[in-house]
Parts: structure tokens; C-alpha cells; sequence
């Protein structure tokens, strides 16, 4: 089976590392996966989309994907369509617009756990790590390669755990 998601982010949150970060967890569980960050005209403070595939078998697809099995949202006030049944979202429990239709709403506070661990750049937090943790969780990867794949990608032990506190804290309403 293969597991589509689809990330929204805002240029400089992180959502391509996070692409990347959630990909190298999946292959250090024995999986395939790939991580597609789609570029264009991004900057920071712009909408900036990423891509990743999650396999037990060999992934032959290397287009965009169109109809996401997870949509991850990195900040819920940005402008976009929810197409997947299920839905990660940066946000305290229960805290979402009607846009979002998924049948499952996962919820995790990744801003708190940023700021309660001082993983802030330019006065904003960065919460790419917290949201991997929780995205993980969602889709059964282990804590284990969560880490280990942080640990390698980004020197800095808060951001493992930033990980491990959103691996548990993550809701689904």
C-alpha cells in the first residue's frame, strides 16, 4: 500500500525539510519513500508546497500528487483545499475552520512546542520537527527513526524533542 501526503507550509516554517525528514524516517523503517518539494516563485512568508510517498513495495511514480491520502497544514490559516481523508494541522485540539472536510482532523500545537522549547528564528517558531513527529505518528513510523532521522539531518537535540513531544500529544477529533 502506498501512503500519499501532501504538506503545506509558509517559506521559512520548513515544510521541504520536513518532506525530507518524514522520507528518511520511512526508509529507516524498511520502507520506500520519496520527498518532491514542488518549486516555483517561493519566498519566505509564501505558500510553498511538498510531496511524499510512503511504500512497502518499490515507488515507480515521481509526478505531484492530486489527491493526497494525508494533507498536512502547517499554518490553518492558509488558503487550501483539503482533498485527503485525513488532516494533520498545526493547531490546538479542535481548533479549525470549517475548510477543513477530511473525516479525521488530526491535531498538534507545533508553535507551543516550539516556543516552549525555544526553537524560534526571527521571532517566529520553527516547527518542522514537532510537525514530523506528529505526521509520523499518523502514519505509524517509528519514534526511533524520527529521531535518528532528525539527529542526522539537524544538529540541534531540541528538534528531536520537538519530535517526541508531538508523537504523543498528537489528537484526533
Amino acid at each position: 500500500m502506498m501512503l500519499e501526503i501532501t504538506i503545506y507550509s509558509i517559506g521559512g516554517q520548513g515544510g521541504v525539510t520536513a518532506a525530507r525528514l518524514l522520507a528518511l524516517s520511512a526508509l529507516y523503517d524498511g520502507k520506500y519513500a520519496q520527498a518532491i518539494p514542488q518549486f516555483g516563485p517561493e519566498r519566505r512568508g509564501a505558500l510553498v508546497t511538498s510531496y511524499v510517498r510512503i511504500s512497502d513495495n518499490v515507488i515507480r511514480k515521481h509526478s505531484r500528487i492530486r489527491k493526497p491520502d494525508i494533507t498536512v497544514i502547517f499554518d490553518k490559516k492558509s488558503p487550501v483545499e483539503v482533498l485527503s481523508r485525513i488532516a494533520v494541522v498545526n493547531s490546538g485540539f479542535g481548533e479549525v475552520d470549517e475548510y477543513i472536510q477530511a473525516e479525521k482532523v488530526w491535531y498538534v500545537d507545533a508553535s507551543k512546542i516550539a516556543f516552549d522549547l525555544s526553537l524560534i528564528k526571527e521571532g517566529l517558531p520553527i516547527i518542522n520537527t514537532a510537525i514530523v513527529g506528529a505526521v509520523a505518528r499518523v502514519c505509524d513510523l517509528s519514534i526511533s527513526s524520527v529521531k535518528k532521522a532528525i539527529g542526522e539531518e539537524i544538529k540541534d537535540e531540541r528538534n528531536i524533542r520537538a519530535a517526541e513531544i508531538a508523537y504523543e500529544v498528537v489528537r484526533c477529533h
